[in-house]
């Protein structure tokens, strides 16, 4: 299966960063975009460096409905193992970039979190797309949230400068 879609594989993102005192208690604006999440009062805003807001999307990996069932799982798995390099990936582009440009020591980026995890709604998916524009990389939202390629997500990279851990 990885053979059948190794030439699928197109990993891509829309980076945008942003300061860190763009979060306060459960809420971060970022361009005029208001984002709620739980996880936002656990980071102490002193300590934050810098937020980087993404989209990014791994590529398409759907078989035909013809396809074996097994195959079509397989083609998945590969898809979402995919994303999760592209997530790596993308975490050590952020990393690199905060170095530069934060002046203070001991800076670490965050796990990467976003619609659906930490407390963030899955309805806040839409409110990526207000911010950054995902259509440059072929990425789409439909209204129940739904993210077209499927390997694709959304969500923030925080910079900080203590020992937060999500």
């Amino acid at each position: 299966i990885k053979e059948m879609i190794k030439d699928r594989v197109e990993i891509k993102a829309v980076v945008s960063s942003f300061p860190g005192s763009a979060i306060t208690g459960n809420t971060a604006v970022l361009s005029d975009v208001t984002f709620e999440c739980n996880a936002f009062q656990r980071i102490d805003p002193e300590h934050i460096c810098g937020i980087y807001a993404y989209i990014m999307s791994a590529g398409i990996y759907e078989l035909e409905d013809s396809d074996p069932i097994m195959d079509q799982l397989f083609a998945d798995i590969w898809g979402t193992a995919y994303v999760d390099a592209g997530l790596e990936a993308l975490k050590r582009f952020v990393e690199a970039d905060i170095r530069e440009a934060c002046e203070k020591d001991g800076v670490t980026v965050l796990d990467s979190f976003g619609p659906g995890f930490y407390g963030m709604e899955v309805t806040e998916i839409g409110k990526f797309f207000e911010l950054l524009d995902g259509a440059k990389i072929g990425v789409t939202a439909r209204s129940n949230s739904l993210m077209l390629p499927l390997k694709s997500c959304s969500g923030f990279f925080v910079a900080v400068d203590d020992l937060t851990r999500l």
